[in-house]
């Protein structure tokens, strides 16, 4: 019956499904708002729960349920939603609840792939931590667990078929050590790590063509599939914010340690090769990059940053509600996410 609702939202003629520039989704809010697009529907998560809406701004879905610090993904055209540090995952489509598992360790973080499968950072029995990555139908496929380390981050390829987990341990005379595994998800026999010595990993994140991104409190690592590093991007005396990762461009806030809240922004190719960098005098919560362009916020203000030429080609007031943008592929639409509101504009 789900399904045939769904389509019907396809097949109706009284249905616009057609988002006009400046269509808004207007939504209840608490607390934290995560959002994610997946299917051409729209899924908000804060401290009250999941709403899930199609393009037309209708509801078809709230699921409330307390989530201190909520973690929200798209794996095909389902849901997956977690509270960071809480015991229970649940699965949506845009009608129901497909799929809930409570686990015996708290979820620590969360990855994903375009074909449905998703991973879990969790832990078992005798050990500190671990990875669980599950199919498109709920089943876990695939397993690996540490006695002696701390996870910090997982990564899932898009085809589902590479994980990688960042860890983090101590040397026999106190420092740390840091560590990224890579994982074959289809090949349990297969797997590559690598070791930091005094440095604390962030996040590992997968590129369509098979390479990766490292990060950690020190530097940004480029490897190609199979292992190798083919560059590097060190932070130097600058403490990194944020970043934004995709197939084309890596953008990092860095910040001066003992200054104020002012931020530098960097801009790289996937190559690591640096493009050009913009400065702010005060914070920036949010930073974006969708195809060409990257949208920065800071005060108030929303800047649109072209690449790779690192021009400013609007800005604009976006008042003190904005949360960040959101990039709806089905339908080729970037989706500003406020507080109480989402807005839609063509991709352009």
């Amino acid at each position: 019956m789900d399904n045939f609702r769904y389509m019907l939202k396809f097949l109706s003629v009284n249905n616009e499904n057609t988002a006009k520039d400046g269509l808004s989704i207007n939504f209840d809010s608490a607390g934290r708002v995560i959002a994610v697009m997946a299917g051409g529907d729209l899924t908000v998560v804060d401290t009250n729960g999941v709403q899930i809406f199609d393009i037309s701004g209708q509801r078809f879905l709230k699921d409330t349920g307390f989530y201190s610090d909520p973690m929200c993904l798209a794996a095909g055209n389902n849901i997956v939603v977690s509270d960071r540090g809480g015991l229970v995952l649940n699965i949506y489509s845009v009608y129901a609840k497909l799929f809930t598992k409570t686990f015996s360790y708290p979820i620590n973080d969360l990855a994903a792939s375009e074909n449905g499968s998703f991973a879990v950072l969790t832990a078992a029995k005798g050990y500190r931590s671990g990875i669980e990555v599950y199919d498109s139908e709920f089943r876990i496929i695939y397993y690996y667990y540490f006695a002696d380390r701390y996870t910090s981050g997982i990564g899932l390829s898009p085809d589902g078929k590479r994980a990688a987990a960042c860890t983090l341990t101590n040397t026999p005379d106190g420092r740390f050590l840091g560590g990224l595994y890579v994982f074959d998800v289809t090949d349990a026999g297969v797997m590559i790590s690598f070791e930091y010595p005094d440095e604390i990993p962030w996040k590992v994140w997968f590129l369509k063509d098979g390479s990766f991104l490292f990060m950690t409190n020190k530097a940004v690592r480029i490897y190609e599939r199979q292992g190798g590093e083919t560059g590097k991007i060190s932070f130097g005396d600058q403490m990194p914010k944020m970043f934004a990762f995709t197939d084309d461009y890596i953008a990092l806030s860095l910040a001066t340690a003992g200054l104020s809240n002012a931020s530098t922004l960097k801009f790289y190719n996937s190559a690591g090769e640096f493009l050009g960098e913009k400065s702010y005098r005060n914070d920036v919560p949010a930073m974006d990059i969708i195809g060409d362009c990257a949208y920065i916020y800071s005060v108030g203000t929303l800047y649109t940053i072209k690449l790779p030429d690192i021009l400013v080609v609007k800005q604009e007031d976006a008042g003190l509600t904005y949360i960040s943008a959101l990039y709806d592929k089905s339908g080729g639409r970037v989706v500003f996410l406020y507080s109480g509101k989402a807005v839609f504009y063509k991709n352009e």
